[in-house]
């Protein structure tokens, strides 16, 4: 169990010394506590609901400003990070904005916290964040990667979340039942092939169940 613990994240922090696998672990640790909570594991005797309470007051006190002609509204773990290549932003800057998002959205799902001004606000930056860049990213792996970003939304419950309230992001939960129309597209029509060969038909079915509660 304490090898477990371990892998859990008490505090959200930023890398700033260019050590691509801290900022890495960091990362891990976000999904790791995402699907520790999404399966009901945590909150435990040594991962208690104060442990839980310390995580979301770092995400909510560490969000990011603004940086050269990025907006705000991200938990980049990377510091600086608007001169980031492509793959990296991805690992370093989507992804744990979307883990960002999922923990907050579950939690309140869960009823762990109370829906305060500063989580919705931090939502609603987050969701802005993601509008500025395309869905999944622009490389040979944009599809993986929308499919992988879906899934730990369906972890957080973030369909569910924005299906209740879309005004927390009218253009993100858009942009989600577009998603998911076309998956669903794709699935019926057995279109389910990157332009390389790359079989997506798992990928696709797991999005379309992660994105059951719109």
């Amino acid at each position: 169990m304490s090898l477990l613990n371990n892998r859990l994240c008490r505090t959200f922090i930023i890398e700033d010394k260019g050590d691509y696998e801290d900022r890495l672990a960091i990362v891990g640790k976000l999904r790791f506590t995402l699907e520790q909570l999404a399966g009901g594991h945590i909150p435990h005797n040594q991962y208690t609901s104060e442990n839980i309470r310390g995580l979301v007051d770092s995400l909510l006190n560490l969000q990011r400003s603004s940086q050269g002609a990025l907006p705000g509204g991200s938990w980049a773990v990377a510091e600086p990070f608007d001169s980031l290549p492509a793959d990296e932003f991805m690992d370093m800057v989507v992804f744990p904005t979307v883990l960002g998002i999922a923990l907050l959205s579950r939690l309140l799902n869960k009823q762990m916290i109370e829906r305060t001004y500063k989580v919705i606000e931090a939502l609603k930056a987050a969701f802005q964040f993601l509008l500025s860049f395309p869905f999944g990213g622009e490389g040979m792996d944009r599809i993986y990667q929308q499919n992988e970003i879906i899934l730990l939304f369906g972890l957080g419950k973030v369909p569910e979340l924005l299906h209740e309230d879309s005004s927390l992001s009218p253009d993100f939960y858009a942009l989600l039942m577009n998603a998911k129309a076309s998956i669903q597209k794709r699935i019926e029509q057995d279109d389910l092939k990157g332009s390389f060969g790359e079989d997506y038909s798992q990928g696709y079915q797991l999005a379309l169940v992660a994105l059951r509660g719109l």
